[in-house]
């Protein structure tokens, strides 16, 4: 058989996996590869090895954006297939014969396309312990964010007040400190790294920030108001009032967070124009605000010439984030009306169900009530979408998802009902819609459809086209052999790794004197296949990687395992001279050490 790469114009340098191998470790050598990366190794001891006896290894991988995966095993072994290149984060646990917990370190890699990592040896009992101490929040009750370093995601949060004494596995986070009101008040990001046996002390300070200002009338006399400071959340704060006899206000003395906020001020007829500014981390800023009096709008919403509603209208403070001014909702008639509005150039945003939305600038002065400000959005339809197998039989409890081309609209899966069909509703005709199938026929894991090898499928979306139909592809057969060089060659598993995710695995069995395997009704698609020992010391074979398409079959697959080489090399001195009888290790779950000879 011919074994394709998964990217034609991609050839780069391969390698066996030399953890654990018999005899000797194993020479590199060149192949085609596919554009996926992977990662393997081992949860081991202090000594190097996994430990004899326990109940369960867990290995966790989990990428920048915090979706994990894991992987449980009784050797300790682990590997992860079909992974796209970027940053990972990799950390594993053992459950010994008591179901005591043991923690191992965590590491953070960086996967080059195409680059097989390993082998990675996670070190058991590798904890340590984080002491934080926390200053400058009026209110003590905090959230304590703790990331892996250079990941999107946090590893734990912790919920307390000023102190936090928390165990973490030994390496490298960042952390921050949130209030629990949902405020925004964060304190900058401290580095740390945690190391075994440790205690690490640290102390995050809430910044005092500082926001002040005057308010006064058009002819510069000041005006006891309201003032309103916007996060960058979209929620806001406000100072009790101004002060009746010079104007002033001030937000002094609370962790203001740094970045963009809107400000604005009001009385019971006037009202200042949002502004927005820029505030440094800890920094001050000075606001002049100038109330005018107040103004109103008012419109229609409709869809598909139809009044909507419940449709929500909101005058934003600082487009495009969501912090506004005020909002209201449309009557059964679709209108609404919105009063006490500080006048300027303010930008009014309509939004139906599934976050549909619409927006319109427009310029309010000062007492004025401004109408006709409506909103005509398309009409809104209901879709359906029928998924089918590969021999044209509805499936049911697919899973479905139809994506509008705006990120704004909210998207959501649906499962398909006894007919094999998903519906949506409301959503408004639109061309460049999506719509991607998954389903769990094949495995215990969620398998997207590949209905077209560059992506889901494109579908535009009006009055007449509203009924989809999508055909899952046609399994496929994969078998081979397995040659083994163990003491006992029975005891193997293949293990088939498909790009996404999904893995599969069976033990060999004899037949005329060959170890055979097979799996029957595969997903098709991009694979990573190598055989594993089931027993002591759980040697790991070569990988192969291969294509293989609806309804295809590969029926002469060979797996090589216990196939040895050789690692040679030399050791020099400062002055670059031969240094015999020098000891070389080579550490791993399978040991070596070898010592130089007189060259």
């Amino acid at each position: 058989m011919e074994l394709k790469p998964m990217r034609e114009d991609k050839v780069g340098r391969g390698r066996w996996l030399i953890a654990a191998l018999s005899g000797r470790l194993v020479l590199e050598f060149s192949n085609s590869l596919a554009a996926t990366s992977s990662v393997f190794g081992y949860l081991v001891s202090d000594g190097g090895t996994p430990p004899e006896s326990g109940r369960l290894f867990r290995t966790f991988l989990t990428p920048v954006d915090g979706n994990f995966v894991y992987q449980e095993s009784q050797s300790g072994f682990f590997f992860f297939g079909g992974l796209t290149p970027g940053r990972y984060c990799l950390y594993g646990d053992w459950y010994d014969g008591s179901n005591q917990q043991h923690r191992s370190e965590l590491v953070v890699i960086d996967l080059a396309e195409m680059e097989e990592r390993g082998p990675i040896l996670l070190r058991l009992d590798h904890v340590g312990t984080l002491k934080a101490a926390l200053s400058g929040l009026q209110t003590p009750s905090t959230n304590l964010h703790i990331r892996p370093k250079g990941m999107g995601y946090a590893l734990a949060v912790a919920y307390g007040v000023d102190t936090y004494t928390l165990p973490l596995r030994a390496g490298e986070y960042e952390v921050t400190a949130t209030d629990r009101q949902g405020l925004g008040w964060t304190t900058p990001t401290a580095q740390v790294r945690i190391t075994r046996g440790q205690e690490i002390s640290l102390n995050l300070e809430f910044l005092q920030g500082r926001v002040n200002g005057t308010v006064k009338d058009v002819n510069g006399n000041p005006v006891n108001a309201t003032v309103y400071l916007d996060w960058k959340n979209g929620s806001y704060t406000y100072a009790s009032a101004s002060s009746p006899s010079d104007g002033r206000f001030d937000f002094g003395g609370l962790p203001l967070p740094s970045g963009r906020h809107t400000i604005w001020a009001q009385t019971t007829t006037l009202g200042a124009p949002p502004i927005a500014f820029d505030l440094p981390s800890g920094g001050s800023v000075e606001i002049p605000l100038t109330v005018l009096s107040k103004g109103s709008i008012s419109g229609r919403v409709t869809s598909g010439g139809v009044p909507v509603q419940h449709a929500q209208i909101k005058v934003l403070a600082d487009p495009p984030s969501d912090a506004y001014l005020l909002y209201t909702n449309t009557d059964a008639s679709g209108n609404y009306t919105l009063t006490n509005l500080p006048p300027g150039n303010l930008t009014v945003q309509a939004r139906l169900l599934r976050g549909v939305r619409m927006s319109r600038e427009v310029s309010l002065q000062p007492g004025e009530n401004l109408s006709g400000v409506d909103f005509s959005f398309p009409a809104s339809l209901e879709i359906s979408v029928e998924v089918r197998d590969w021999e044209g039989q509805p499936v049911e409890d697919a899973q479905v998802l139809l994506r509008h081309p705006s990120q704004e609209v909210e998207a959501y899966w649906e499962a398909t009902d006894a007919d094999g069909k998903a519906y949506f509703s409301p959503y408004p005709a639109a061309s460049g819609y999506s719509i991607t199938a998954r389903t769990v026929t094949y495995n215990a894991f969620w398998y997207e459809v590949p209905l077209f090898r560059e992506g889901p499928v494109t579908v535009d979306i009006d009055e007449t086209h509203t009924q989809f139909s999508l055909q899952l592809p046609r399994p496929a057969n994969i078998s081979g052999t397995v040659e083994a060089i163990l003491p006992d060659p029975t005891q193997v598993d293949v293990v088939l790794f498909l790009d996404g995710g999904a893995d599969f695995r069976t033990p060999v069995q004899e037949q005329g004197g060959q170890l055979t395997f097979s799996f029957l009704g595969v997903p098709p698609g991009e694979y990573q296949a190598f055989a594993l020992e089931r027993q002591p010391p759980y040697r790991v074979g070569q990988v192969e990687h291969f294509t293989v398409g609806p309804g295809g079959e590969i029926t002469d697959l060979v797996l090589k395992i216990g196939h040895g080489g050789t690692i040679t090399g030399t050791v020099l001195d400062s002055q670059g001279s031969p240094v015999s009888d020098a000891q070389v290790s080579l550490s791993g779950a399978a040991s070596r050490s070898a010592r130089t000879d007189s060259s």
